[in-house]
């Protein structure tokens, strides 16, 4: 058996000035929307794979310890795992991080702006749903800032104005 590793389904090259990605295959996938479908189809593959030669048990983090958690730590968040993601016996509590992009400060303000245009507009939020159930669920503007609360992460001038014009932000 081959280990597939995260940068292995998916290798870019900081210094081409072309937006091509590999997939594993290592095959050249040059349109963001089939990268999202490769990608989705190789982690979908790898959790079948799992679920059917082995059976998944999360240990939940609940209660006080969670209370604990979320106190000291406020980035964490209490998550739900349900039942039928992987084909667990329940549904599973446990604290979890939500994603955040990370951008250079020397982006123009007008970059990130169109960025999170992008991201936020209907096809963009069709399109990161469709790579992923939870995706489709979960990201939206309303939850957008939700994994910096409780952090020293700043906004960058131009993700800040976003916010700001969307109502997010005041």
């Amino acid at each position: 058996d081959e280990e597939v590793s995260p940068d292995a389904i998916l290798r870019t090259s900081a210094d081409e000035t072309s937006n091509t990605q590999s997939g594993s295959d290592g095959k050249p996938v040059e349109d963001y929307q089939k990268m999202v479908e490769v990608l989705q189809q190789e982690l979908e593959q790898t959790k079948k794979e799992l679920g059917t030669t082995k059976k998944i048990v999360f240990v939940p983090v609940e209660g006080e310890a969670l209370k604990k958690l979320t106190a000291k730590y406020p980035f964490y968040v209490e998550w739900k795992i349900p039942k039928d993601t992987y084909g667990t016996a329940n549904d599973t509590v446990t604290a979890a991080v939500m994603n955040i992009m990370l951008v250079s400060k020397n982006l123009s303000d007008d970059v990130v702006y169109d960025l999170l245009e992008g991201i936020y507009s209907d096809k963009g939020l069709e399109t990161i749903g469709a790579s992923h159930a939870t995706a489709k669920r979960e990201i939206k503007l309303e939850t957008a800032l939700r994994g910096i609360q409780g952090t020293s992460v700043k906004l960058h001038p131009g993700a800040e104005k976003f916010y700001k014009d969307k109502g997010i932000l005041k």
